[in-house]
């Protein structure tokens, strides 16, 4: 599949897509306002504003975007392509064209409304927030807002944090590599494809302009974590920040994230560990809040047949 800027030669294809997902999106019911619509698409397809995915010559996915009001106009992907990382791509590459350092909106289906559930989640995971309810076209709408990048006091790095995809998983495991060494970024793909799929686990990146160079896992735990007395608690499983990005507050906006995510889950308390003698982590974890609970010497030995 080809993600790409739509050209004036789309615009056939790209309507006969609108047609066809045009029951699911309020203000498209009439001929007259699909009509209008097209007129819409190729004002911001002259403009360099659309975006589509194309699968064996066709287009299965579109979406458009507008750098002066730095918003996500319209997005739409051909049902027999859903769940495949087609709106996932389209958004990326439209955040990519967009001003990281100024904030993103989208507007969409608020969350009492079925057709809600995949936009709001496909959102959410990018980091967008929802905020004040709105409607168009005199459909109850949703405003969802992606806050622009972050910066240290001397400005040099911005970055955004949002939550790992399935299609993230390469990214993950080759920073995960580098916080564990003893595990290649070949025998970690599979395990954060497991991850990242499982309710219990979250996984967060760090980008700055659309590179990752950082990342956090959590989980929740529901056996007993040392220090603890609530159930389920979240657990930072591993956090790592690329040297040339560190001491820039990216740690801190990960594990934030992380926390947050706990909270969602229920959780009232969340938790961590490091090895005995590694200074810098323990530095780190009481930097940001944690409280050492206890140390401990573990032991292992085998058993005889």
């Amino acid at each position: 599949m080809i993600f790409r800027k739509g050209t004036e030669s789309d615009l056939v294809p790209w309507m006969e897509l609108v047609r066809k997902v045009s029951p699911g999106f309020p203000g498209l019911e009439t001929e007259e306002a699909l009509a209008q619509h097209q007129e819409t698409v190729l004002k911001f397809i002259k403009g360099g504003a659309g975006i589509c995915a194309e699968d064996n010559q066709k287009i299965m996915g579109v979406l458009l975007f507008s750098k002066s009001h730095q918003k996500i106009c319209f997005l739409a992907v051909d049902p027999a392509y859903h769940r495949l990382g087609v709106a996932s791509q389209l958004l990326e590459m439209a955040l990519g064209e967009l001003n990281h350092r100024e904030d993103t909106t989208v507007s969409t289906f608020r969350e009492e409304d079925p057709k809600g559930e995949a936009p709001r989640t496909l959102y959410a995971k990018f980091g967008f927030k929802p905020e004040e309810l709105t409607e168009e076209f005199g459909y109850p709408n949703q405003v969802f807002r992606l806050p622009g990048e972050t910066s240290d006091q001397q400005g040099k790095d911005t970055f955004r944090i949002r939550k790992a995809m399935l299609e993230d998983q390469e990214d993950v495991a080759k920073l995960a590599s580098r916080l564990w060494p003893h595990h290649t970024p070949e025998e970690l793909v599979e395990e954060f494809a497991g991850l990242l799929e499982n309710e219990e686990c979250a996984v967060f990146l760090a980008f700055q302009q659309g590179v990752p160079m950082g990342f956090a896992q959590c989980q929740l735990r529901h056996d007993y974590v040392e220090g603890t007395d609530s159930s389920p608690v979240g657990y930072l499983e591993g956090i790592f920040v690329d040297p040339s990005f560190q001491r820039s507050g990216v740690a801190q906006a990960l594990l934030n994230a992380c926390e947050a995510w706990a909270k969602e889950k229920g959780c009232q308390e969340f938790a961590s560990d490091c090895e005995w003698g590694n200074e810098d982590s323990l530095a780190f974890h009481l930097a940001v809040g944690f409280t050492e609970a206890n140390r401990i010497i573990c032991f292992t030995k085998k058993l005889n047949p």
